[in-house]
């Protein structure tokens, strides 16, 4: 009965919410415009007036009993987690690509692109004990002008086709 609980609150958090954003086009670039740009402008904000990103720490214990609740290692989910965030802006910054008129704007958006498959592999190489913001602060800072850039020109040009 407890499977069924835990399937039903699936569907309500993570389920229908992704199908009704995939299912409306103008949604999904609303949504995850906000995202995106209020991630960035964070990391602009932490690079620039906070001088780095903290790095919590973790509780040891507390991660060892959900490792035995749950039974995966929480440090190696969290990393996955990261980079499936980091395909899905992939994703946003492509579709943003079909906006965008000219070469230079696509030029944009394709380093954005790969200022996130920049993050993917540094987030899953072996041995890289976690992935350090604070190591990579000049390319978070480009990744995020350029993904608040892409959302912009993306907007601007969206609008331009309706008038």
């Amino acid at each position: 009965m407890q499977s069924k609980g835990s399937a039903l609150l699936f569907l309500v958090i993570l389920a229908f919410p992704i199908i009704a954003l995939s299912a409306d086009h103008d949604m999904f670039f609303l949504v995850m415009a906000v995202l995106v740009t209020l991630s960035s402008v964070k990391s602009i904000f932490s690079l620039v007036v906070l001088k780095g990103f903290e790095k919590p720490e973790p509780d040891e214990e507390l991660e060892e009993e959900l490792e035995e609740l749950v039974g995966i290692d929480i440090r190696k989910f969290g990393d996955g987690l990261s980079v499936a965030v980091n395909m899905v802006i992939i994703v946003f910054i492509l579709y943003c690509a079909f906006f965008l008129e000219t070469f230079l704007l696509k030029c944009i958006a394709a380093l954005a692109i790969v200022f996130q498959v920049h993050f993917m592999i540094r987030k899953l190489q072996k041995g890289s004990g976690g992935f350090d913001k604070n190591k990579y602060k000049p390319q978070v800072f480009f990744s995020s002008v350029t993904n608040i850039a892409v959302v912009l020109l993306t907007i601007l040009n969206k609008l331009s086709r309706l008038g």
